[in-house]
C-alpha cells in the first residue's frame, strides 16, 4: 500500500537531476567543450592549469530539474599560483573571450565569476577562476571587468572544502555520532525538496535567485534531524518538519519593525555571511514562508487520507509532488527502504 513516504520518494525521483541524466546531456556536452577550450586558452597564455572541477548541486548530489528549464553549468578552473598573474581579472577576460566565441551571449565578468547564457539552448554557465599554491590553498579571482586595483583581489577560498563539508558524515545535532549513508541520502532528498519548494513559492525569478541554493543547503545540513528507524525505513516528512523547526529558530533575527533578518555563515574560507547586505530583504520574505510551510507539514499529520495529505503538499511543493487516490493513510508504519537509489 502506498504511504506518504512513498510519495516523497516519488517526488524526489520527479525532480532529481544528476550530471548523468539524459535531461542534462546537452549541457554536459557543452561543459566538456568549454572547459577544454578555456584550459587550452590558459595554457597558451602561460597559465599552468592545476585542475578543473564541478561546483554546486551536481557536485553535492542535490541537483534538481530547473523549474524554468534553464540548466546551470557550474564549472571552476584553477591555475597554479606560480603561473598566475597579479591581476585576477586577466584570466577572467580570457574566459569571457572563449564564451563569446562559442555561442554564449553577452558574457559578463561579475565579482565572483564569469557568467553567460547560451544562445540557442537553455543553458546558463558560471565559471569562477582560482589559483592554488603548492600546499593546496585556493584563492578566488574576485573583481568585475573594470574594477580598479582597490576592488579586485585573489581572495582566500575553499571550493572543494565546501563540497566535502556538505557531503560529509558530520551530524550537527549529535556531534559525536556520524551520519549513516542512508541518513546522508535523506539529507540530499530534503535539500532537493526545499529547493523545489523555493522555486514554487517564489514566482519572481529575481526574488527566487536571492534565496541561494548554497545557503539553503548549509541551513539544512546544520539543522538536519535524520529520521530512519532500525530497519532502515525512512520518514522524510518527520525529518523535514524537525529540520525546519531548527532552521527557523537558528538563522533569523527579529527586527524592530517586526520583520526578520537572515544570517548564514559559510562553513569554510572565507567564513563570510552569505547574505551580507541582503539579510533584511531576504529574511523578510523567507521567514514567514518557512513558517507557513512548517505549519502545513504539521497540518498534513491531521489529514485522514493520503489523498488529502498529497493535495496539501502539492500546494507547497508543486505538481511534481504525486497525487494519490483516497486511501486511508497508514498511521502506524513508515515505508520506503533507503538505499543508493534514494540519494543522488
Amino acid at each position: 500500500m502506498a504511504t506518504l513516504q512513498t510519495m516523497y520518494l516519488n517526488f524526489k525521483d520527479n525532480i532529481a537531476l544528476t550530471r548523468e541524466c539524459d535531461r542534462y546531456k546537452k549541457a554536459r556536452e557543452k561543459d566538456d567543450v568549454i572547459k577544454d577550450k578555456v584550459s587550452k586558452a590558459f595554457c597558451e597564455e602561460g597559465y599552468e592549469v592545476h585542475s578543473t572541477f564541478l561546483q554546486g548541486s551536481l557536485a553535492t548530489h542535490t541537483g534538481i530539474i530547473p523549474i524554468d528549464g534553464d540548466y546551470d553549468i557550474d564549472r571552476a578552473i584553477a591555475i597554479t599560483k606560480a603561473s598566475s598573474p597579479d591581476n585576477p581579472l586577466e584570466p577572467k577576460k580570457i574566459i569571457k573571450y572563449v564564451l563569446e566565441n562559442h555561442n554564449f551571449k553577452e558574457p559578463k565578468i561579475k565579482k565572483p565569476c564569469v557568467t553567460a547564457d547560451y544562445i540557442n539552448e537553455p543553458f546558463h554557465i558560471d565559471f569562477p577562476t582560482y589559483r592554488v599554491d603548492s600546499i593546496g590553498h585556493y584563492e578566488l579571482a574576485v573583481g568585475k571587468e573594470f574594477s580598479d586595483q582597490n576592488n579586485r583581489s585573489w581572495s582566500p577560498s575553499d571550493p572543494k572544502g565546501l563540497v566535502e563539508w556538505i557531503t560529509s558524515e558530520k551530524n550537527h545535532q549529535a556531534p559525536y555520532i556520524t551520519l549513516t549513508e542512508e541518513e546522508k541520502y535523506q539529507f540530499y532528498r530534503l535539500v532537493r525538496y526545499m529547493k523545489r519548494w523555493r522555486d514554487e513559492r517564489y514566482s519572481s525569478k529575481s526574488e527566487r535567485k536571492k534565496v541561494y541554493s548554497v545557503a539553503l543547503t548549509i541551513m539544512i545540513k546544520e539543522s538536519f534531524c535524520p529520521n530512519i528507524d532500525d530497519s532502515g525505513k525512512a520518514d522524510d516528512h518527520k525529518a523535514l518538519k524537525d529540520t525546519l523547526e531548527i532552521m527557523i529558530n537558528r538563522y533569523f533575527t527579529r527586527n524592530s519593525d517586526g520583520n526578520y533578518s537572515i544570517r548564514v555563515t559559510l562553513p569554510v574560507l572565507p567564513y563570510n555571511n552569505i547574505y551580507q547586505d541582503k539579510g533584511e530583504a531576504v529574511g523578510k520574505l523567507l521567514h514567514p514562508r518557512l513558517k507557513n510551510l512548517l505549519n502545513a507539514l504539521k497540518e498534513v499529520d491531521t489529514k485522514d487520507t493520503l489523498k488529502a495529505q498529497c493535495e496539501l503538499l502539492r500546494k507547497h511543493f508543486g505538481n511534481d509532488f504525486p497525487e494519490s487516490n483516497n486511501e486511508i493513510r497508514d498511521k502506524g508504519t513508515k515505508a520506503g527502504l533507503v538505499g543508493v537509489s534514494d540519494g543522488a
